[in-house]
């Protein structure tokens, strides 16, 4: 198990970054039409969609905690809520992504890329 140090030192690593954020599970696109609704997420500013090596997906939002300080540390840590207190440093993802989508033109070029793969055809369900 890690100590405190450890933990803190790893933490201060990445600038809290599951404090900077928070993301959101989401279906994996099925056709174009799922496509097209990730792209609409990417119309909003400070969201990415990002797809993780397990192949799950998800819509990460840059909207920092309230309670973050100047340093990135947590103003309440003592009393933070359960779902900070159950994360742990094994759910890090850190940048474990395979694919990160910051704009509709990025959903484009992966649909296109798809296309050409053969894994995604006009009318043909995406699997």
């Amino acid at each position: 198990m890690m100590d405190e140090d450890d933990h803190n030192q790893k933490c201060s690593a990445c600038g809290g970054a599951c404090c900077r954020s928070f993301c959101i599970d989401i279906d994996p696109p099925q056709d174009l039409d799922g496509f097209q609704d990730i792209k609409w997420y990417l119309f909003h500013r400070g969201v990415t969609v990002c797809l993780n090596k397990d192949g799950s997906w998800e819509v990460d939002t840059a909207i920092p905690c309230m309670h973050l300080d100047e340093n990135n540390g947590c103003r309440i840590y003592p009393d933070r809520p359960p779902v900070c207190r159950d994360y742990t440093l094994e759910d890090c993802e850190g940048d474990d992504y395979a694919e990160v989508f910051r704009t509709p033109e990025d959903i484009d070029a992966y649909v296109e890329k798809l296309r050409k793969e053969g894994k995604l055809k006009p009318g043909r369900i995406f699997k």
